[in-house]
């Protein structure tokens, strides 16, 4: 079988430049322990990666080992957090510069008494450490959450004054829908035109240059495969946006969970393989590995 890879397949320049320097430091204080609070990317195999190569991950603040180099995830954590552990840990920010830079804006709009409006997933960790950064924050996950806040000035129980403030800014996660962000960013102009309205596209064009390619090629192959942890969102992107295509389209996690699929071969001569911006690449070279042989 015949195997297409989109060139940006894989990790994203944040997380190669996060694991570029994170195996830096261990390999120039190989004595010290190293940890990162929370999960570095959002794949457990990555994750199992890392403790392999002696760099625990710490979901609590309360089991970092003494004297141990702290990472900050590639998806940020909370303004106060970070403040905190700097006063008591050599602190390293792997932050992705782009989530780094949207945490910089919101607090420059929310300085400037703006609500802040995010588009994405309010429970995904770098939504977390985007809200710390305003003061007044929203967070719209669905288009049925936007019409609800146009409507009812409300989400999850927080009400909105559009009298109390000077403005409003609306961004978006990384990794979110274009979509929602730009459907907001029309209809809250619409509903209050006597407001200053500000945006700031956010979405990762790495991403989004992926998907567009992996589509491209997907028009030429039999069937395709999305390699991702289903913990991580651009993953889930990816894969809806290949899927929704109507071609034969499979998530997988790894070249287990594709054995176990138990697909039936014959008569496919060409597959794509992409794999999610969290994904690494000896995970994909497994998958590419078995599928040459069918």
């Amino acid at each position: 079988m015949t195997v297409k890879i989109p060139r940006l397949t894989g990790f994203c320049p944040g997380v190669k430049a996060a694991e570029k320097r994170i195996f830096s430091e261990t390999e120039n204080s190989p004595q010290k322990k190293h940890s990162v609070i929370g999960m570095m990317i959002n794949n457990r195999k990555y994750i199992e990666y890392l403790n392999e190569n002696n760099i625990l991950t710490i979901e609590s603040e309360d089991n970092i080992p003494d004297g141990s180099t702290l990472f900050i995830r590639t998806h940020g954590i909370d303004r106060e957090t970070q403040s905190r552990l700097s006063q008591n840990y050599n602190l390293i920010d792997l932050t992705c510069r782009n989530v780094k830079r949207v945490q910089e804006i919101i607090k420059i709009h929310s300085d400037k008494g703006q609500t802040i409006i995010i588009t994405g997933k309010k429970s995904h960790p770098e939504v977390t450490g985007l809200k710390s950064y305003g003061s007044e924050v929203f967070v719209i996950e669905t288009p049925e959450e936007l019409e609800n806040f146009l409507s009812n000035l409300k989400i999850d129980g927080t009400a909105f004054n559009p009298a109390s403030v000077s403005g409003i800014f609306i961004t978006s996660q990384t990794t979110g829908s274009r979509t929602l962000f730009e459907s907001a960013i029309e209809k809250i102009r619409s509903r209050w035109p006597e407001l200053t309205v500000e945006s700031f596209n956010s979405i990762c064009p790495v991403t989004e240059k992926k998907e567009n390619e992996a589509l491209e090629i997907q028009q030429e192959v039999d069937i395709s495969f999305v390699i991702g942890d289903p913990l991580s969102s651009n993953a889930k992107k990816l894969y809806r946006r290949l899927s929704e295509s109507g071609r034969k389209t499979f998530f997988i996690q790894d070249v287990e969970e594709l054995k176990k699929l138990d697909i039936d071969f014959s008569g496919l001569e060409s597959a794509l393989v992409v794999s999610s911006a969290s994904t690494p690449d000896f995970v994909e070279k497994k998958v590419v590995d078995y599928l040459l042989l069918k």
